[in-house]
């Protein structure tokens, strides 16, 4: 975790303090929770501690909202569905008697997602069958072809700064200003758009954690701590508006 005290004069030294995620909140200092209290922000509160902040006004950076819908498929699909994103075709299923729908609302292969990191495809009924009944809630995803094109928007402060792919960016311009949309409507400040080229249009795949390493907008391969860096060091010295105070 890490606290960015920004200077209110010119004259002031605005800097960033790294304090660590600790296992619980008691495992920091009188001291440490003093800072907490006191500073404008909080940066990389991890998901034990954001809803703390969010609950007592403290900005951080992710924002919640960050943490939220990129844990979980389920909202970003609810999420497209409002604002009428194209998206690949997803749907909860909870019990058997939700489940045997499945059959009728897909056609095969479809992806089963049980949860984060977790999921596997059918092929087969069969396959289907004994997938759907290894948890009592699952997620149904429509699979994209084999050769349709994905592409990931990586965004920061509710901007594409890159993407993982080989395209130039004029293809892209429909699914970057979906993205920063998308961001922006719900407050998601740091995440990976994830789209897929299927049936003539881009469709929104997923949202995910940023890549450790991808090409920025003039097509030069960059390393995601690195551009943190800079993005918080402009932040602390003014260069760059906070996140938390865009929206």
């Amino acid at each position: 975790m890490q606290l960015v005290a920004i200077g209110k004069q010119l004259s002031e030294c605005p800097h960033v303090i790294t304090l660590g995620v600790r296992p619980q909140f008691s495992s920091y200092s009188p001291e440490e929770i003093t800072l907490i209290r006191s500073t404008p922000a909080v940066l990389f509160p991890t998901w034990r501690y954001v809803t703390i902040f969010d609950a007592t006004g403290k900005p951080t950076f992710p924002s919640i909202s960050s943490y939220q819908y990129r844990r979980s498929l389920h909202l970003q699909a609810s999420l497209c569905t409002y604002l009428n994103i194209p998206s690949l075709k997803i749907r909860l299923y909870a019990g058997n008697r939700q489940k045997k729908n499945i059959y009728g609302d897909f056609t095969l292969p479809v992806k089963i997602i049980y949860g984060q990191n977790r999921e596997t495809i059918a092929y087969s009924q069969d396959q289907l069958r004994k997938a759907i009944m290894l948890t009592h809630k699952v997620i149904i995803q429509e699979c994209p072809g084999e050769n349709d094109p994905v592409v990931e928007l990586v965004v920061i402060g509710y901007q594409v700064v890159g993407m993982t792919s080989c395209f130039s960016l004029r293809p892209l311009q429909q699914i970057l200003k979906l993205s920063e949309h998308i961001c922006k409507k719900a407050h998601i400040d740091y995440a990976s758009m994830r789209w897929v080229y299927s049936d003539n249009s881009w469709k929104f795949l997923k949202m995910t954690h940023p890549p450790l390493q991808f090409k920025d907008l003039t097509g030069k391969t960059v390393l995601l701590k690195k551009v943190l860096c800079k993005f918080i060091k402009d932040i602390a010295t003014g260069r760059a508006i906070p996140p938390w105070q865009r929206i």
